[in-house]
């Protein structure tokens, strides 16, 4: 078995997502491009939407699922663009390789979310709501919050590589899943502080790329120096994320033969239950809050109220 220490560094495979980029530029390029102008699309579109009241929340809806359509479609075909041999697969023919796909790679992802719902659930929420009747509201906040973040930190390498197993060994469902599980099994903190090194590291190169186009845009009025910092913005987008991808390719390449074979989707039974879980959980979740807010809420003005009233003058 692989062990921590023989697994590249952030740098190395920082390295090793350039050369990837390199290697497919033209592609990767394309589909990065891509991604970029649907946002900016999105972004055009839900100021011109916000002005027009219930019409433009009524045309928002569809707009918001062909968007989702779109994010799903370009990032499957960016992920199938790397997985391929170099310079064999252009962006033409990932997205159109990709696109009778999306709806699997859609539920691929609503499951993940799914299971990862489940999870925190499990650790996080059920043990705060039993302690909210116990102990009451302060205390089950402060410990569901703890128990979150430190689910949330220590589960986030499991599933990092599903999009990569759907696109690559053609895992679908809870196999995706499955696979991701196992090539980060008993390499989960080696996995995890690289992924955060990577992040961070391109998330500096990015502020310091952005920078020179926001203090340029601070000194133009007020449009164009908005529009100057998208373009700064969509550069650092077209350029950088790519890199990230590229190092999380590598990453996955190093794992993929530790891990062996895609695990059998008879394995995923208790990950099937904490998707179900994760159903009821987030509507429940949901529900919980808007609990508080309207309970909790009128408490705490009246209680305002009452600190803001001034003291009567003692009596005599």
């Amino acid at each position: 078995m692989d062990t921590p220490t023989s697994f590249p560094g952030p740098v190395t495979l920082l390295k090793a997502g350039l050369s990837h980029y390199k290697q497919r530029g033209r592609a990767v390029l394309t589909i990065a491009i891509a991604q970029f102008v649907i946002g900016m699309a999105l972004g055009f579109a839900i100021v011109m939407l916000s002005a027009l009241g219930t019409v433009g929340m009524l045309i928002g809806v569809p707009l918001a699922l062909l968007f989702v359509w779109a994010v799903l479609w370009l990032g499957l075909a960016m992920l199938m663009v790397f997985v391929a041999e170099p310079g064999s697969l252009s962006a033409r023919a990932a997205l159109g390789r990709a696109a009778p796909q999306v709806f699997r790679f859609l539920w691929v992802n609503v499951l993940t979310v799914l299971v990862y719902s489940g999870i925190l659930a499990l650790v996080a929420g059920i043990p705060a709501l039993v302690l909210y009747f116990v102990a009451g509201p302060v205390p089950a906040l402060v410990a569901g919050l703890v128990l979150f973040f430190v689910a949330a930190i220590v589960t986030s390498p499991w599933f990092s590589f599903v999009g990569w197993a759907f696109a690559d060994q053609g895992a679908r469902g809870m196999q995706a899943l499955l696979t991701s599980r196992e090539m980060v099994r008993g390499r989960n903190w080696s996995v995890l502080w690289r992924m955060v090194v990577i992040g961070f590291l391109v998330g500096i190169a990015t502020v310091i790329l952005v920078i020179p186009f926001e203090l340029i845009a601070l000194a133009l009025p007020g449009v164009v120096g908005d529009i100057l910092s998208e373009i700064g913005s969509g550069i650092a987008q077209v350029l950088l994320a790519p890199i990230f991808v590229g190092a999380l390719y590598a990453l996955y390449a190093h794992l993929k033969p530790v891990a062996g074979a895609p695990t059998p989707v008879g394995n995923g039974k208790r990950y099937t239950l904490l998707a179900i879980l994760g159903v009821l959980f987030v509507p429940a979740f949901f529900g919980f809050i808007a609990y508080l807010i309207m309970t909790q809420a009128p408490m705490l003005e009246t209680a305002g109220e009452f600190e803001s009233e001034p003291l009567s003058a003692p009596v005599e």
